[in-house]
């Protein structure tokens, strides 16, 4: 999860009664020429655990599966609560840490074009970085970098935050531990991962993503999130406490960079993780890289490869990623089967508090059990 505030604004709470009806939007797509939508039990399934999340867990939720080669894609509830704008298939939400796969692959990408090697020292690339920490280790949350997002001093950097402000807080912090001897998740890694990006393509991280993955892939509702919602299709976020909803607070999206960034819809996501692992984005030794088991120094190995979250829920594999940024909450997540029954679910909330991990997981196993 990132939550990153670089700025407060205060709303208005909206009574969750006062919103209309649950009824799902619903739209069947595809990834592929001649796919079809699945059978209407699966529909079931999925709006059996969604629609009593509305006005409960959350303002709204776009749910998107793809389950033996064909897709399903629901929406629920409201896209913005003020305006009663429903919410939409193509409803685009701000996605948190699921940027991380993007870093991920990106960084594979420069190592594949050699401008890089996993187990150099980032301090070769950034000088300012800390000394002893790999870029290995920076990708698998092993290297011990301070976390930003929960240091009160990190609130207190002189407004409006830049780059080269977060860079310079987060190298300048000690290390928690010594790199390679824990694993403690870490937005700050992957912060300096993007500034990595940058540095080596010599371009901003945004051109970086939608030159080498969002164009070629097609992922034409993916992109670096703007500081405020714009555009008709864009979601806003809330908190949901005490029956009530409440606008998130602001934030400025350079807090987040390339640990949490990047706006998404849920289409774009089930075709992303499709073409990850049919070997698009990267090549096979390093999509094998991205998707084994990390180590520690002493062999230990870790349920995290690179930007992937490596678990067995039920006795069910599972490959993905939870995402959290102030007002939304985002997970994807594959299950491998065998033959041609593998399953993919994203579930996208514009509520901070929905737990998108839990309902997914809910679903997943509801289709397959």
């Amino acid at each position: 999860m990132l939550v990153a505030v670089a700025g407060c604004s205060s709303h208005n709470s909206v009574d969750n009664k006062q919103r209309p009806s649950k009824q799902p939007v619903v739209t069947s797509t595809a990834l592929d020429a001649g796919i079809v939508s699945p059978p209407a039990t699966v529909r079931a399934k999925v709006d059996a655990i969604a629609e009593p999340m509305i006005g409960s867990r959350t303002t709204g939720m776009v749910v998107a599966v793809s389950y033996k080669g064909k897709v399903l894609t629901r929406a629920y509830g409201e896209a913005v609560v003020e305006t009663h704008q429903p919410m939409k298939p193509d409803t685009v939400f701000r996605i948190g840490s699921l940027t991380k796969q993007f870093t991920a692959a990106s960084v594979l990408k420069l190592v594949e074009r050699k401008k890089l090697a996993l187990d150099d020292p980032i301090k070769r690339y950034l000088p300012e970085a800390p000394a002893k920490v790999t870029i290995r280790q920076l990708l698998s949350h092993t290297a011990g970098i301070h976390e930003y997002t929960i240091d009160p001093k990190f609130r207190a950097i002189p407004k409006p935050l830049t780059l080269a402000k977060l860079v310079d807080f987060i190298c300048n912090q000690p290390l928690d531990f010594p790199p390679g001897s824990q694993w403690r998740y870490s937005n700050s890694g992957y912060v300096l991962l993007g500034v990595l990006i940058q540095r080596l393509s010599k371009l901003d991280y945004a051109s970086f993503v939608q030159r080498e993955i969002f164009a070629p892939l097609g992922l034409r509702d993916t992109r670096y999130c703007p500081d405020e919602p714009t555009g008709p299709r864009q979601a806003h976020g809330y908190v949901a406490k005490g029956g009530k909803l409440t606008p998130s607070r602001h934030i400025h999206m350079v807090g987040a960079f390339s640990a949490g960034a990047l706006c998404s819809t849920a289409g774009d996501l089930l075709a992303w993780f499709t073409a990850l692992l049919r070997k698009r984005v990267i090549g096979k030794p390093r999509l094998i890289q991205m998707l084994s088991p990390a180590k520690l120094s002493n062999g230990q190995p870790l349920a995290y490869g690179f930007g992937i979250q490596l678990q067995r829920v039920k006795g069910h594999g599972r490959l993905g990623h939870a995402g959290g940024i102030s007002g939304f909450s985002a997970h994807i997540a594959r299950y491998p089967q065998p033959g041609d029954g593998n399953l993919t679910v994203v579930v996208l909330s514009n509520t901070e508090t929905a737990h998108a991990q839990d309902i997914a997981t809910r679903i997943a196993l509801t289709i397959l059990d």
